[in-house]
């Protein structure tokens, strides 16, 4: 196994540009924070006992927060596969259903509704009514 980091491949005829203000960090600490539609992951690192240095955030929809979960899945999984399972704190993997259950109350706490769009339209645009509000 090589120790120089890939990259995945590039699709063709995609042009990628590297951003100026483009970094890397080491984070071995993250937390989340939620609101309606979106979702930021905030990258830290332990800095001395009992402080956590916050040094960046990924602030994206939740469409891509359950594709970048679905990726990172498969990298984690293509690793172990041919690596072996990567060891993981106890208290994390036994805290799981707890984790879940704390994130559910987050959102939860949101306050969300499905509503339909509160019009309908004919062929005419000047016939458009209101449904009855839920």
């Amino acid at each position: 196994m090589s120790d120089q980091p890939t990259e995945a491949r590039q699709a063709p005829g995609l042009t990628v540009e590297r951003s100026p203000n483009f970094h890397t960090i080491a984070a071995d600490l993250f937390k989340m924070r939620i609101s309606p539609g979106d979702c930021t992951i905030i990258c830290g690192r332990s800095s001395g006992v009992g402080v956590i240095e916050e040094q960046a955030e990924i602030l994206m929809s939740w469409g891509h927060l359950k594709i970048l979960a679905m990726n990172l899945m498969e990298m984690v999984a293509a690793i172990e596969k041919e690596a072996g399972p990567i060891p993981i704190p106890r208290f994390f993997y036994d805290s799981g259903n707890m984790r879940f259950a704390a994130n559910l109350a987050t959102i939860q706490q949101l306050g969300l509704v499905a509503v339909p769009i509160p019009f309908e339209w004919d062929d005419k645009a000047e016939n458009q009514s209101a449904p009855n509000q839920p």
